[in-house]
């Protein structure tokens, strides 16, 4: 594939093959990868790689240990993680908690699209 024809539907193929290696990779050493967003422009891409490395043999991303950790402080309970709600019209799951955020400290990502978005616990607690 030539550079002058990356775009978002090569972005999209990128990041499958990326899991599909990570999950090779991290089968090998017992860490479950999680490839975050991806941004690119015409000379270099950006991407956020989280490994989980949970003796548990859980799956569960940093985002949700934190959300079943903390969530209290926000209204919130551990049972809320996956929950879906609707704002604006557009279905949503909750799927973690960023306590640095402190603004927009809930993460959700968008049912349809798989893209996350942050939320105020407000919003959150509103829509479910």
């Amino acid at each position: 594939m030539n550079i002058d024809n990356f775009n978002k539907d090569n972005l999209f193929l990128l990041r499958n093959e990326l899991e599909k290696e990570l999950e090779v990779v991290g089968s090998k050493f017992g860490i479950s990868f999680n490839v975050n967003t991806i941004r690119f422009s015409n000379k270099n891409m950006h991407c956020k790689l989280e490994g989980n490395l949970s003796d548990n043999g859980s799956n569960e991303s940093f985002l949700a240990i934190e959300f079943k950790e903390k969530c209290h402080k926000y209204g919130l309970k551990p049972e809320d993680l996956g929950k879906t709600f609707t704002s604006n019209d557009k279905s949503f799951k909750i799927i973690g908690l960023k306590v640095r955020n402190r603004k927009y400290p809930i993460i959700v990502e968008d049912i349809y699209t798989g893209k996350s978005y942050k939320f105020t616990e407000n919003q959150v607690r509103h829509g479910i």
